[in-house]
């Protein structure tokens, strides 16, 4: 289940989403998280928003097309890069982005370095 926030739940519902329908847009996937964790807390458009970043900068998926959407503002499909289909990065994807991130050094399961006392 998506945690919130483009948590690594968002990654996993993108990848199974677009396996399942071809390819898909940033509003598409919202609104199938939405509807299908209706009582439970979702991320929002823009950290489904950032999620596709992340994707994209691992190569993960693809622009595939650019349209007009009913709004009148230009939208992307994206589809996967099947030869990423099986990869770790979709686990966490901010890990494999931003490795010096501190927040995620329990995923590394890299030891912070204890500070030393001034004497």
């Amino acid at each position: 289940m998506p945690r919130g926030r483009a948590g690594p739940g968002t990654a996993s519902f993108i990848k199974e989403y677009m396996i399942k329908n071809g390819e898909a847009s940033i509003s598409d996937i919202y609104k199938a998280i939405k509807e299908q964790y209706k009582n439970y807390r979702t991320p929002s458009i823009h950290g489904v928003a950032t999620m596709f970043y992340l994707l994209k900068r691992l190569g993960l998926i693809e622009k595939s097309r650019e349209y007009i959407n009913e709004n009148n503002r230009k939208e992307a499909k994206y589809i996967l890069n099947h030869e990423e289909v099986d990869s770790e990065k979709w686990r966490s994807p901010y890990v494999y982005v931003y490795p010096n991130d501190y927040t995620y050094s329990y995923i590394k399961k890299i030891k912070k370095p204890k500070k030393r006392s001034k004497k």
